[in-house]
Formats: structure tokens, sequence, C-alpha cells
């Protein structure tokens, strides 16, 4: 089984998810939940601290781009906080690094 621990934070200017563990095919569907219900709820600002995962799959990649879309068509966004290792590597290959804004600075998104 897939171990991935979701934490969602509101602040001010942004909600931050926390997600610690593995972002992978089996775990996406937790993450989609997570998002839909926060855009539903109006908080389409959205940042996903990604420093503590371990491992993101396509799926997971496709997942996070896929946040990042719905959040844009409620008027928000979806940017990603401390990218490493594999998934920051996919992200700056694939051009998508400057759709979600991989490797910013969460405390000043957070203050914005």
């Amino acid at each position: 089984m897939t171990k991935l621990s979701i934490t969602v934070t509101d602040h001010r200017a942004c909600s931050v998810i926390t997600l610690t563990g593995e972002l992978d095919r089996f775990s996406v569907g937790r993450l989609r939940r997570v998002i839909d219900r926060m855009i539903g709820q109006g908080r389409a600002r959205i940042v996903a601290d990604v420093a503590d995962l371990t491992f993101c799959d396509s799926a997971g990649v496709w997942a996070l781009l896929e946040g990042h879309h719905r959040a844009a068509m409620a008027g928000g966004w979806l940017r990603l906080a401390y990218a490493h290792g594999t998934l920051k590597r996919i992200l700056q290959v694939s051009r998508s690094a400057g759709i979600c804004l991989a490797d910013i600075d969460l405390m000043v998104v957070m203050d914005r």
C-alpha cells in the first residue's frame, strides 16, 4: 500500500497542501479529492509543499498539473514549493516548471 500523508493548512493568502510520502497512481485520487474540495470551498490559491515527497510517478505529476489547471479555471493557481529530485527534473524537462512555479519560497507566497 502506498503511503501518502496530506495535510492542509489555511493561510491568509493561500492554502498549503503538505505532501509526505509517495504520490503515485495508487494515491493520486486522494490528492485530487483534496484539491477539488478546496476549490469547491473557494480556496483556489494553493501551494503544494513537496519537500517531504519521497516518490512521484507520472500519475502524480499529472495530478499536480491537473490541479493547477482546475485552480486556474477557478481564478487561482497551484504552485509547488521545494520541488526536488526526480519531480523537479521531470518538471524542468517537460517545461512544466513554469506552469507550477516550482522552487518558490513558501514563506513569501503565504504573505502575498
